[in-house]
């Protein structure tokens, strides 16, 4: 069976391969829905149960940044960028800018 992006992040969240500590929210397509915000975050245990009684307009969870879980960063940097596929300049600028730091990795938490 294929899984959305939004049901193999909670498949990963449940299989405990996401950090227990992050904190969560729910949300509707890209946008924050319900419960669950940077001000009062969710923790994985309660985040679990209420996807389990998924609301018919809940997509999925998203993660919350910053101090709530530990300090992570998130940069989108995807799209199109002066009417052309493929990555956009912001990308190029960032890897730049970071050099061999920049990840090697292509992946993304949906």
């Amino acid at each position: 069976m294929d899984m959305s992006p939004q049901m193999a992040a909670e498949e990963l969240l449940r299989r405990k391969h996401l950090p227990q500590d992050w904190k969560w929210c729910l949300v509707r397509g890209k946008d924050a829905f319900g419960q669950g915000t940077s001000a009062d975050p969710l923790d994985t245990d309660t985040t679990l149960r209420k996807v389990k009684t998924r609301h018919h307009r809940q997509t999925g969870i998203g993660l919350i940044t910053g101090e709530a879980s530990g300090g992570i960063v998130a940069v989108d940097i995807d799209g199109l960028d002066d009417g052309h596929f493929g990555p956009p300049a912001s990308e190029w600028l960032l890897k730049e800018k970071l050099g061999d730091a920049y990840p090697d990795s292509n992946d993304t938490m949906r």
